[in-house]
């Protein structure tokens, strides 16, 4: 388990060894001398020199107050891409008019929208202007399909097998008119 140091225990040992690398035939020797003097691990002082040069800029690397803004940046990006992902569930949750090919894609569909975290989804939703409650999209998302979809989804599939795309309607442009225009 980690061990906590005070706020000091790093500016202390770094000092210490910056002072005392020369009266040592490494630094590492000095890092291990020192840090068993104070009670700490070699290594927690050595990341804690390397992090010292970098903050000073004598070596490359990442600064702790870069370190911090990229964190903030990432915590941000993934909050942003989870209410893009939430606000696409809530579309679907919205609809409410459900226009699925068959049973299984709506019940799928349903339980994909109610696979997300439903507090954040009812926050983003009240934060854009519409107020819902979680027991309200839980209710929602159990609801078994009425029969208006059930009929819908049968009446869809008996008219997807007669239809006939009219080939006139769908025809490119030729020329400047089209070939309904021709008939005219």
């Amino acid at each position: 388990m980690p061990k906590k140091y005070d706020e000091q225990a790093p500016g202390q040992g770094v000092r210490l060894v910056q002072e005392h690398r020369d009266d040592f035939g490494s630094e590492y020797e000095a890092i291990k001398a020192i840090a068993g003097r104070q009670g700490m691990n070699p290594e927690t002082v050595r990341k804690w020199l390397r992090q010292a040069e970098v903050e000073a800029g004598q070596v490359d690397g990442t600064t702790t107050a870069a370190a911090r803004e990229i964190r903030e940046l990432k915590r941000k990006n993934a909050e942003l891409e989870q209410t893009v992902a939430i606000l696409k569930a809530a579309t679907s949750f919205n609809a409410c008019g459900e226009s699925a090919r068959n049973t299984d894609h709506l019940y799928s569909r349903r339980r994909a929208s109610c696979s997300g975290r439903v507090a954040p989804i009812c926050r983003v939703l009240s934060q854009h202007g519409c107020q819902i409650a979680p027991r309200t999209f839980f209710a929602w998302a159990r609801r078994a399909p009425s029969q208006r979809d059930l009929w819908d989804i049968v009446i869809t599939e008996i008219l997807a097998g007669y239809y006939e795309p009219d080939e006139l309607v769908l025809a490119p442009l030729s020329g400047s008119c089209s070939p309904l225009c021709s008939r005219l």
